[in-house]
């Protein structure tokens, strides 16, 4: 029925005609105007759709990166030929150090206190 009116942009009765009451105009005027606020209202709200959708991409694509880079830098990932990454053989190496240092009390009771400290050894490496 008044679809022309909306497509060409004219108002619903035709003015020439002169039958329009003052509130007719009135309404016709201000929805023109709600019509077009309405119509920014929905290109705004696209665009905000839009911006978030990028947002939620950028914030996934930057959790995988930090998963990928604790995938590669977690203990699971060790060499397996370090001994010291096996918890058992962290163990193992712990106690050998502390019967390695009661050893060295006990030589160092018995030979003395200051036994090795003068030693100044230089390999070739160094």
């Amino acid at each position: 029925m008044n679809w022309w009116s909306f497509y060409y942009r004219r108002p619903l009765k035709d003015p020439l005609l002169q039958q329009y009451t003052l509130e007719e105009l009135a309404y016709e005027y201000f929805m023109v105007k709600h019509m077009e606020l309405a119509r920014q209202e929905q290109v705004e709200g696209e665009a905000d759709k839009i911006e978030e959708e990028k947002w939620k991409e950028a914030e996934a694509w930057a959790d995988e990166m930090e998963a990928m880079e604790e995938a590669e830098n977690s203990p699971k990932n060790v060499d397996p030929n370090d001994p010291l990454s096996n918890p058992d053989n962290a163990e193992w190496v712990k106690k050998h150090l502390a019967e390695a240092e009661a050893a060295m009390k006990r030589e160092k009771e018995v030979l003395g206190e200051e036994f090795g400290e003068d030693l100044n050894i230089k390999f070739d490496d160094e």
